[in-house]
């Protein structure tokens, strides 16, 4: 996994391909009408997202020993795999995230697993404790966008205004 993370780190970061896959990330048309051609770096990002799902998948065989093609859905890695993203603070509106924060992610769920299996936790508590981290992060997340901060122009002593324009 780290080895993937790595090599994924170093395609969106050092190459042409990674930019132009973060660009059309942000807004797609924009990107088109900056110049960047669409259609190669979709298509590459699809590829590479089709050969690490064949990966995952093959290591989730080897882990439960049988082929199951719903074993990832009941097992509950889909909606897991979507709240470690959304922790790691990338927007599922587009435009923002990195690995190392999906890597964050990952590490905050699966230490909170371990210490409750240590524990012996009931199994539908921790999707309680997941639940609860989980809204706790977004709480997080939109407080900070919302922080007052002063006026940085105009007659001074204005009041406060709110991150997303207005008085507040």
């Amino acid at each position: 996994m780290l080895g993937c993370a790595g090599l994924a780190m170093l395609l969106l970061h050092r190459t042409r391909t990674g930019h132009r896959i973060y660009a059309i990330g942000g807004d797609r048309n924009v990107a088109r009408m900056s110049g960047i051609h669409v259609k190669a770096p979709v298509i590459a990002a699809h590829v590479i997202c089709s050969v690490l799902a064949g990966m995952a998948g093959h290591l989730l065989a080897s882990r439960l020993g049988v082929g199951s093609p719903t074993g990832g859905s009941q097992g509950g890695y889909d909606l897991l795999s979507i709240a470690a993203v959304v922790l790691g603070g990338t927007l599922l509106s587009g435009g923002k995230g990195t690995i190392s924060g999906t890597l964050g992610g990952v590490l905050i769920f699966a230490m909170l697993d371990n210490v409750m299996s240590v524990l012996q936790i009931n199994p539908f508590l921790k999707d309680v404790v997941r639940g609860i981290v989980i809204v706790a992060a977004v709480a997080v997340y939109a407080r900070r966008s919302i922080v007052v901060r002063p006026r940085r122009f105009g007659p001074a002593g204005g009041e406060p205004v709110r991150a997303g324009g207005g008085a507040a």
